[in-house]
């Protein structure tokens, strides 16, 4: 999802390009203040309401649920614009596609790579402090980082590390993921997954969904380690996310500033924005 061309949608490309990707960049329009501001609003005053730039960033998932409800397309993968994955995506996203029929139980008649037994498939996010009393579902993956390497927002909350040892991934069903980075839809839940989340009344658009996951009014399944993470460039070089932005957390420096400074992508052995722009990995922190 992109709003403009930028050095987001630039390496994006130029990753989907290295690792034999297509992927569609929808340009969205701009959204009048006032109306940022009603969504903002709704519910009760007591409720927990967004900020303008976590607004604004709800709002830009919502448009492309709409369109994908629309489109009736049989399934999509939604990207936030500064995402990131491995060199190895295709043979990872095989190996979690029949993972996920396994997990789901996914009927033999049911045409499609990863069944459609769930609402939401959370692929890409920054931590899920789950583990403990949930079932899951282990696959080998060589390709992914090891448990030293893994680090999220909840680390010392995340108990799949106790089951799950370095050259495999858990899948689970969703109860404390965060991070709207990447995510699957198919064309009957995408409707569920928009209608959940329409009714705003929280902090973000995946806090949203974590709690709809939670409750278990949208049936998620979650894989750790996550197969897609955002890319970061170096904060020092003055970099601000969109949102924080949006939130009035300070100005980011412009597109002319990162396109040539290498950043980092948490949780990817091999990514492919760092390999097609710099020929290097950067799983780790450069500042």
């Amino acid at each position: 999802m992109s709003a403009r061309a930028g050095w987001r949608t630039r390496s994006l490309a130029a990753a989907a390009n290295l690792t034999g990707l297509a992927i569609d960049v929808i340009t969205q329009p701009r959204l009048a203040p006032a109306f940022v501001t009603a969504f903002q609003q709704i519910g009760p005053v007591d409720a927990v309401h967004p900020a303008s730039g976590s607004a604004t960033a709800w709002l830009a998932h919502l448009d492309i649920l709409r369109f994908i409800v629309i489109m009736q397309y049989e399934s999509v993968l939604i990207v936030e614009d500064d995402i990131d994955w491995d060199i190895a995506i295709k043979d990872q996203m095989r190996n979690y596609a029949n993972a996920v029929r396994n997990f789901t139980m996914a009927a033999s008649s049911d045409p499609s790579p990863y069944g459609s037994s769930w609402d939401m498939l959370w692929i890409g996010h920054c931590g899920e402090a789950g583990g403990v009393g949930l079932r899951q579902h282990l696959y080998t993956d060589p390709s992914r980082v090891t448990n030293q390497q893994y680090h999220s927002f909840s680390d010392v909350f995340e108990t799949w590390k106790d089951t799950v040892s370095d050259g495999a991934r858990s899948l689970s069903n969703s109860k404390n993921t965060v991070c709207s980075f990447a995510y699957g839809v198919h064309r009957r839940s995408a409707q569920k997954v928009l209608d959940w989340t329409s009714q705003g009344q929280n902090e973000a658009f995946d806090i949203s969904l974590m709690t709809g996951c939670k409750s278990k009014n949208l049936d998620c399944v979650v894989v750790v380690p996550e197969l897609m993470h955002h890319y970061e460039p170096p904060q020092l070089a003055g970099y601000v996310s969109a949102v924080s932005e949006g939130d009035g957390k300070g100005r980011s420096a412009g597109d002319e500033v990162f396109e040539g400074l290498i950043g980092h992508t948490l949780n990817i052995q091999n990514s492919a924005r760092c390999r097609a722009l710099f020929n290097e990995t950067c799983l780790v922190r450069r500042y």
